[in-house]
């Protein structure tokens, strides 16, 4: 029964995948292309032609579940950008949109081959609301999810209450789980599930919004063309890893203009910089700063770059005094986005990769992009942040244990066929010949690609703050380095927080 529907799914991929190979003009938007009935002749010429799809999950195909199902709870929440559950949960029906229509004939693909039932919990959350709502039925006994699909800051405060499964742990027989094949992020997952050994979170591929969720320096293109003749210099600087943040200041110095010409620096005029004091972890983690490190047996242990963290402090601090900034204060992303697309700031902070696919940005022309600078050109190469409300995935301990094997290959298999075929058509197509506005654009893309890490200080912010990002956020409001004198102040408080977050971790066994 599985395999009734097999050729023609695959046909109909294959013909999703043509299209990603052939849509090559900017700004178009493929057409869908209905399946169509073949001749014999036609359909295996057609076969011969392009790979099935499906081939990607490789033996997992012959696998059957007998009609398991399994639920996933996911979140719909669009706080910071749109949702990706449309890239993970999928559409109804083909919406003429390459990548999201392959997403479409992925699920029912991946379905039919495995012989599984998928239903879905939709979730509208905000981050801070995520750890009541797994927490309460989990500890309960009463969750009906066998995956939580949802903010990585409401997950990671999930792991010490000991609602989440470690995937480790899980018996031999039950786990299709292959992390050393393409498409996940071990190290990422890794530096979220703190232990050796250990592992309580799913980060891959198939969990794009942390693509989508990588933080961005839009810039100005229209502008730096006005100002300096061209943004040819500008990438040139980046692909030559001397994108630092000594070059951003001798950009936005100058940028001040007096749009509305009241003779007033007011939120109405243009600015090389509009940036949030608050906004520290951002560089703080783009640059290399760390406040711990693993010793011989992978245990962390308390190791904060004062010196180099001293230096970052007194470069934001001369971007931050600079006349071409101007301070946010709680504008969201459609005000910051607003700024930006009407000509009122060079330089970007804080706007993801995802902002690339809403109206405003796609309206615009002139927009390019950049990594965030490197400390110093020292620096090995660029780091990507990923905002901590992407949403990546979680097996709360409630699972049903006849559930895992279903529940581990349906994970595996959609990893691999995303890694090969969605993310592709998603990141080579769409973002790069569909959003991006010229071939440096696409790039940079992939140097931000490359340069995404998940430091852990960043995911566990709360104990390791006053060692890290609140000492550069204290220089910043300060307008002073007090970079030396915070870490020692709070390194006692620090060590305590470290200590107790280890052993409520060694208590859940």
């Amino acid at each position: 029964m599985k395999k009734e529907n097999r050729a023609a799914l695959a046909l109909a991929a294959a013909t999703l995948l043509s299209l990603a190979v052939s849509c090559g003009e900017a700004g178009q938007t493929p057409q869908t292309t209905e399946p169509v009935k073949q001749t014999a002749p036609v359909e295996a010429e057609t076969e011969a032609a392009v790979i099935p799809a499906i081939n990607s999950i490789g033996s997992l195909a012959d696998l059957d579940f007998g009609g398991q199902e399994i639920t996933i709870d996911i979140s719909v929440n669009s706080e910071e950008w749109n949702t990706s559950a449309v890239y993970i949960m999928g559409a109804s029906e083909e919406i003429g949109d390459v990548a999201k229509d392959m997403v479409y004939r992925r699920n029912m693909e991946v379905a039919d081959a495995l012989n599984v039932k998928v239903n879905w919990i939709e979730t509208d959350l905000g981050y801070t609301n995520v750890l009541k709502y797994i927490q309460k039925p989990v500890l309960a006994g009463d969750s009906n999810a066998d995956l939580y699909i949802n903010d990585q800051y409401g997950l990671v405060r999930c792991l010490t209450s000991g609602v989440l499964y470690d995937v480790a742990s899980m018996p031999a027989e039950s786990n299709y789980f292959d992390f050393s094949a393409k498409g996940w992020f071990k190290e990422y997952m890794d530096e979220l599930s703190i232990l050796p050994g250990k592992q309580y979170f799913l980060v891959g591929e198939y969990f794009m919004d942390v693509l989508r969720g990588t933080h961005v320096m839009y810039f100005n293109k229209n502008l730096i063309t006005e100002m300096y003749e061209g943004s040819d210099d500008l990438y040139n600087t980046v692909f030559d890893g001397k994108w630092t943040y000594d070059v951003l200041l001798d950009y936005m110095k100058d940028a001040y203009r007096d749009l509305n010409g009241d003779g007033s620096r007011d939120r109405q005029d243009l600015y090389g910089v509009r940036a949030h004091t608050a906004w520290g972890n951002l560089y703080f983690n783009t640059t290399g700063c760390r406040t711990v490190s693993k010793d011989s047996d992978g245990n962390l242990v308390l190791n904060p770059s004062v010196d180099r963290l001293s230096v970052l402090a007194d470069k934001i601090i001369e971007v931050y005094s600079s006349p071409g900034y101007c301070v946010m204060d709680s504008e969201g992303t459609a005000e910051r986005i607003n700024y930006f697309v009407n000509g009122q700031v060079l330089f970007d902070v804080w706007l993801k990769i995802a902002d690339l696919e809403t109206d405003e940005m796609r309206n615009m022309d002139g927009i390019g992009m950049l990594p965030y600078p490197k400390l110093d050109e020292q620096q090995d190469g660029y780091r990507s942040l990923v905002h901590d409300i992407a949403e990546i995935s979680a097996i709360p301990v409630t699972v049903k244990e006849d559930h895992l094997p279903a529940l581990s290959a349906y994970l595996q298999a959609m990893t691999q066929y995303t890694d090969e075929h969605i993310m592709p058509a998603y990141f080579e197509t769409a973002l790069k010949i569909k959003y991006s506005q010229d071939e440096q654009s696409a790039k940079v893309l992939d140097i931000l690609r490359e340069g995404i890490r998940c430091p852990f200080e960043y995911a566990y912010t709360e104990y390791f703050s006053a060692i890290g990002y609140d000492a550069l956020s204290s220089s910043i409001n300060k307008k002073t380095n007090v970079v030396a004198s915070s870490i020692e102040k709070g390194m006692s408080s620090a060590q305590k927080k470290l200590d107790k977050l280890l052993d409520a971790l060694d208590a859940l066994g």
